[in-house]
């Protein structure tokens, strides 16, 4: 019975680590259309492939590769130095985007299901 408790107390942390995960993605985000238009969609529409513009201090909506900008990527677990990010570097959702505009290519769905569960 202790095991089954112990158990179920580390489930249950995972559960709401990852609620609280979820808090931080952007509901909103600015996809890149076929002619170079902007729309804006809910986060639970993004699919991976999708072209997305990350403005200067918004959150990396998903994994992905940039594919036009510069600018530096600060995560979430308080890094005291920010990484530099160009083009072809991966960023990691959830990471918040610097000083400059990032054109970036959804690489991983999988990581957007895990935070919509």
């Amino acid at each position: 019975m202790l095991g089954y408790w112990i158990e179920m107390r580390s489930v249950m942390g995972a559960s709401h680590a990852l609620e609280e995960l979820a808090k931080l993605m952007p509901t909103d985000v600015h996809k890149l259309m076929l002619y170079g238009s902007l729309i804006d969609i809910l986060f639970g529409e993004l699919k991976a492939g999708n072209i997305v513009i990350v403005k200067p201090d918004e959150k990396v909506p998903a994994d992905g590769i940039i594919l036009d900008g510069e600018s530096y990527e600060s995560m979430l677990t308080g890094e005291s130095k920010p990484v530099s990010k160009k083009e072809n570097d991966l960023v990691i959702g959830g990471s918040i985007n610097g000083e400059g505009l990032l054109k970036v290519k959804v690489k991983n769905k999988e990581k957007i299901h895990i935070f919509l569960r």
